[in-house]
């Protein structure tokens, strides 16, 4: 099932391979394993917003590594065919523990484990120790698996910023023999670079020029944007919308994360609703319902100061009856950060009210450079980027690495 390439860089004898396969929906699922078939590390990572998946019948068990979070929504494991124990960091576990309170997904998973900075496991024979990738929202690692007295090093991130320094420190302290980077790198090279747009200067010149409301398009778990966002409206004093969970995932994450604002009331308020209110109330605490109730935001006062705030868009029925509540239509800006294609069922509904769309996504050149840093600066024995399906040549730009794409053998 697994698509085989071998590496045969051990002078202990044993030989160590890396097996890689596509889980569908852009999730993938490296194996990196000895020739004891019991001595392995599974590697999960990846998963395409919107686009749903399924595990079963893959054979995952033991020991799995999630190096960053992916919505977890978009991945479904059957308990009977996946027996595996999920190490993280810490705030990947939280926002999985988000996304099981509050939207139900993955009740199977049982055993997971928030690894935090510098700290290190045991998977049978191979210690993998976790580090955080710098500046990261979406709580991302990279990590060192030492195993038969040779150390390979894993990265694998979204178009994010993170500091190669970090990785170049870690693995030049512990003479990284292999470094492996995930799908991202290659990906993040392919796709168009386009021109860096900055969502703080994109909302800035909305609020500049719209006389009605603003809405932000981000994805559901994406603290970055958010957080970016509401710092804008604290510089200028207009009001960040937002919901029950969103509130509540900002107070979570500023227990771990440095970077997480106290919220003001002045410039956050929060739009209720049933569900999200009775989630919290049932099983987190009903203390905290009558704080965010000192949020609150009704439609009415949404409508009396809609050229005032910027309010985040909600992929669900709430989101259209707040569009009417506040008789949002034409001149309205959606600001999106998703990169939606035209043809989805929630963009449509944007233009068929007439809503100006302005993009705020991100540029590649930042990213592809920080990953060549990393690639020439770890000078790793060797180094090897797991594909992204797509049979073209290798970019200059990585003339050091090789990949490893499915169906291919690669011997090193």
């Amino acid at each position: 099932m697994y698509v085989k390439c071998f590496f045969g860089i051990f002078a202990t004898g044993e030989i160590m391979k890396i097996s890689f396969n596509s889980a569908g929906c852009g999730a993938s699922i490296c194996r990196i394993s000895s020739s004891a078939d019991d001595n392995y590390v599974t590697i999960l990572s990846g998963g395409e917003y919107g686009k749903e998946c399924s595990l079963s019948g893959l054979n995952i068990s033991g020991d799995v590594i999630i190096p960053y979070f992916f919505d977890p929504g978009n991945i479904f494991w059957d308990k009977e065919a996946v027996s595996a124990t999920l190490h993280m960091s810490a705030f990947t576990a939280e926002l999985l523990y988000l996304s099981r309170l509050f939207h139900g997904v993955n009740p199977n998973l049982l055993s997971i484990k928030a690894v935090k900075n510098g700290k290190s496991f045991l998977s049978v024979k191979n210690r993998v120790t976790f580090f955080d990738v710098g500046p990261s929202f979406m709580g991302g690692v990279f990590f060192l698996i030492e195993s038969n007295g040779k150390n390979i090093l894993y990265l694998d991130l979204p178009d994010r910023d993170f500091r190669p320094d970090d990785v170049i420190h870690v693995a030049r302290k512990n003479k990284t023999d292999m470094l492996l980077l995930g799908g991202h790198a290659l990906a993040g090279y392919r796709e168009d670079e386009g021109t860096s747009v900055s969502l703080e200067d994109t909302i800035k010149r909305v609020f500049a020029a719209s006389g009605t409301v603003t809405f932000l398009n981000v994805a559901l778990y994406d603290l970055e944007r958010i957080v970016a966002a509401y710092n804008v409206c604290v510089k200028m004093d207009r009001v960040f919308v937002a919901d029950i969970f969103t509130a509540y995932m900002l107070d979570r994450a500023r227990k771990i994360l440095k970077h997480i604002p106290e919220l003001k009331r002045k410039n956050f308020r929060i739009k209720f609703s049933k569900e999200q209110a009775g989630v919290l109330s049932d099983k987190v605490s009903t203390h905290l319902l009558y704080h965010y109730n000192g949020l609150k935001i009704d439609s009415f006062e949404m409508e009396r100061k809609k050229n005032n705030i910027l309010l985040l868009a909600k992929r669900d029925q709430d989101f259209s009856r707040t569009v009417k509540e506040i008789s949002a239509g034409q001149g309205a800006v959606m600001v999106d950060c998703v990169g939606e294609t035209p043809d989805s069922a929630f963009m449509k509904y944007v233009q068929d009210k007439k809503f100006e769309v302005v993009h705020a996504l991100p540029s590649k050149p930042d990213f592809v450079k920080n990953v060549i840093s990393v690639i020439e600066g770890v000078m790793a024995d060797k180094t090897v980027i797991l594909g992204d399906g797509k049979k073209s040549p290798l970019p200059a730009a990585f003339e050091k690495a090789s990949i490893c794409e499915q169906g291919n053998e690669i011997c090193l």
